[in-house]
Formats: structure tokens, C-alpha cells, sequence
């Protein structure tokens, strides 16, 4: 894994979370374990890089929520009454 490369992938995520999801620096920063000032410098420079402690833990933390939301997005609710397969 080339961390400048992941870097790239994981601003492009948490643009795609705030423009997409309703996500906000604050939220985000919260669900990532990270300070706010930290995902709003990242989202918002591109010359911003991560430390190695803030890059491993969003990057998997991110995985984490690229995953729920996968799962949010293949939920089918309940129809009439009956289970959803």
C-alpha cells in the first residue's frame, strides 16, 4: 500500500461522506476518532497529508463505515407485513 496513493482515495471518501451522507467535519472527526481540525485540513488542502497515527486510523475506521453503509444501502424494509428476504 503506498500511503500518498491511499491518501487520495481516503480525501476523495470523505468528500464523497459530506457531499453525499450528510456528514459533517465534526461528525466524521467523531466517528473517525480524530480531531475535527485534522478532516476539515485534510478535506480542504490538497497539499494536506496525515500523520501515520491519523492515516491508520481513518483508514480503517473508513472501511468500517464503507461498509454500514453498504449495508444501509441493501436493506429492504418490511413490505406489507411481510419479512423482507
Amino acid at each position: 500500500m503506498i500511503k500518498e496513493v491511499e491518501e487520495i482515495k481516503i480525501r476523495k471518501d470523505l468528500i464523497h461522506l459530506k457531499d453525499n451522507y450528510g456528514f459533517n467535519n465534526i461528525s466524521l472527526a467523531k466517528l473517525l476518532g480524530c480531531n475535527e481540525k485534522i478532516v476539515r485540513d485534510f478535506t480542504n488542502k490538497k497539499t494536506s497529508t496525515l500523520s501515520k497515527k491519523s492515516f491508520e486510523n481513518i483508514f480503517l475506521k473508513l472501511l468500517i463505515i464503507k461498509k454500514e453503509i453498504k449495508k444501509a444501502e441493501d436493506y429492504k424494509p418490511f413490505k406489507e407485513g411481510h419479512l423482507a428476504k
